[in-house]
């Protein structure tokens, strides 16, 4: 008996060894010169449930740069290629990775599935986003304000409902309302009045009320400023750069009636 379990474990470590150089391999191929051979290889990775943990998601995460580069030659591209670039787009957006941002950003104009990647991102690509608002050309300003109308959406405002961001929201989306592009005016509008109700005065979460949660934000914040360690965005609501008694008070004055925090 002692032999036959020596003999599977002794499989099981040749399995696992095995899987390990493969592993290697592919994640080796990712960067090869043939674009037929990242492909091969994204795909048998896909196939194994995307293993290796981080250094997969940051091979991925470069993979998608590689692929970026590659689409802007001419000629290059066919329909399988096309078809695999939005795979590559999709497994990097899923990985809700801040180190993507700017892979993401790159291919803002793609899609549904680029933007909703990196709403999900939150405060890393918000700045990026900002600066695509501008852009000259409008997939790019478009794609943009998808990705901020997707960060005003209840399961991402959390990441970005410091009063500093939020006002760097409004003062972006007010810019993209003199946009030449017609779609983009448009998201941009309707973008404006989701921030509005957005906006609860006191809700520093961003859980679309005011309770004792709020309040618990600017305690734990209490004394610090900008730069200090403990310091939270969230809880400076008038952004003078210091959490004091005074973003205590406003938050105070807006929960609801006969509401006692400890």
């Amino acid at each position: 008996m002692k032999n036959i379990w020596a003999t599977v474990i002794l499989l099981v470590g040749v399995v696992i060894s095995v899987r390990a150089v493969d592993l290697a391999t592919l994640l080796a191929q990712l960067s090869d010169p043939s674009p037929s051979t990242r492909m091969t290889a994204f795909y048998q990775l896909k196939g194994l449930g995307f293993p290796g943990g981080d250094q997969t998601n940051l091979a991925l995460i470069q993979l998608l740069g590689r692929e970026t580069a590659f689409s802007q030659q001419p000629g290059t591209a066919d329909d399988n290629w096309a078809s695999y670039y939005g795979d590559v787009i999709a497994a990097v957006a899923a990985l809700k990775d801040p180190r993507s941002a700017s892979q993401l950003l790159d291919v803002i104009q793609t899609g549904s599935t680029a933007t909703s990647g990196l709403a999900s991102l939150g405060l890393t690509g918000l700045d990026g986003v900002i600066q695509k608002l501008t852009s000259t050309d409008p997939t790019v300003t478009t794609g943009a304000g998808l990705t901020i109308s997707r960060m005003l959406d209840p399961d991402n405002f959390p990441k970005i409902c410091d009063a500093a961001s939020k006002a760097k929201i409004n003062a972006a989306l007010q810019n993209a309302l003199a946009s030449s592009s017609t779609f983009t005016r448009n998201i941009a509008a309707s973008s404006l009045t989701k921030l509005a109700q957005m906006n609860i005065p006191g809700d520093v979460n961003g859980d679309l009320k005011v309770d004792c949660s709020d309040i618990a934000i600017v305690k734990a914040a209490f004394g610090t400023h900008t730069g200090q360690l403990g310091f939270d965005a969230r809880a400076d609501v008038n952004l003078d750069g210091v959490v004091d008694i005074r973003d205590l008070s406003f938050v105070s004055q807006h929960l609801p009636t006969g509401t006692r925090c400890q």
